[in-house]
């Protein structure tokens, strides 16, 4: 179970990354006028939101199972 809740924190701590880093792409190329990706750079946006819970919720799960 220790092995999974460390895959866990690594797998987060890469998508999070990887969010934070295309949430700044897209923001940077709408606003040099690249192209409209306003709708990209939202759903970026809400996934750094979203993500962490979800992971947060997956590492209480397993907390859960691991007292059973």
């Amino acid at each position: 179970m220790e092995k999974l809740k460390r895959i866990l924190a690594i797998l987060a701590i890469i998508s999070l990354v990887f969010c934070a880093l295309l949430t700044l792409v897209l923001a940077l190329l709408t606003n040099f006028g690249v192209g409209d990706f306003t709708n990209a750079w939202r759903a970026s946006a809400w996934s750094m939101i979203i993500l962490p819970v979800l992971f947060y919720v997956m590492i209480w799960i397993c907390k859960l199972l691991k007292k059973q």
